[in-house]
């Protein structure tokens, strides 16, 4: 072929340049689409050497470097109290409490039937792991929209995605059945999975508005912004 690569493995310095290239993350798609015009299986091999060198090894070692950095600074703490063995057993029980956020405690016996009925659904094992089946294949649809997509496509993602916010509502209502206003906005994650489920049914709302053509709307580019926002789930 006529055409030849401007980054080469023909020797040990142009592999470890080229390497030290990939590693850095800078300029590495046009590398390899020097190499696509050989053979497109060379996409396959720069995508892994990024996933391991740039991404793996790379953070391996700076956590390696923060981890020596933070026992070098606990060992120069631990001078000052190196004699004193009272001090030294005082510091080891201080880095055995963990600073948490208290959670309510909730006993059954303050809960009305109907509330234990759904306390018992949400602590179940069964309804965690079926949530999580949902957001998994609800990634999946979010993953295949494309642009240029048929109509069929997009209505059949349509479909998938008042699906996927019809559960997520249902999970929602449940937890706050069981839970109650209070208790369920105190943690942050249920404050989470609510702004989720807000975004959503607003999605929704403002999808089948635009669909009706309302110029406001388009204007302000709504769509594209809840859109991005589907993302959190």
């Amino acid at each position: 072929m006529d055409y030849y690569p401007r980054f080469k493995f023909d020797n040990i310095i142009n592999s470890m340049i080229l390497g030290y290239v990939l590693a850095s993350v800078e300029g590495w798609p046009d590398i390899m689409g020097d190499y696509l015009k050989y053979d497109k299986l060379y996409g396959l091999f720069f995508v892994i050497n990024l996933l391991f060198s740039a991404y793996f090894f790379m953070n391996l070692f700076v956590g390696v470097l923060f981890s020596n950095f933070t026992e070098a600074i606990i060992k120069e703490e631990k001078k000052g109290i190196h004699d004193n063995e009272e001090a030294q057993k005082y510091l080891d029980y201080l880095k055995q409490i963990d600073i948490v956020k208290p959670e309510y405690d909730f006993f059954k016996k303050e809960f009305s039937p109907i509330k234990l009925y759904f306390t018992n659904i949400i602590s179940s094992s069964w309804f965690d792991n079926i949530i999580i089946i949902i957001i998994l294949a609800n990634m999946i649809t979010i993953a295949i929209e494309f642009e240029g997509s048929s109509q069929y496509h997009t209505d059949t993602l349509k479909v998938f995605n008042y699906f996927f916010t019809s559960i997520f509502i249902l999970e929602c209502i449940i937890k706050l059945l069981a839970l109650g206003y209070k208790k369920y906005f105190y943690i942050g994650w249920n404050k989470f999975d609510f702004f989720v489920v807000a975004t959503s049914i607003i999605d929704i709302v403002i999808s089948n508005a635009f669909n009706s053509k309302v110029s406001f709307i388009k204007s302000f580019q709504i769509i594209r912004v809840l859109r991005v926002l589907r993302v959190t789930r």
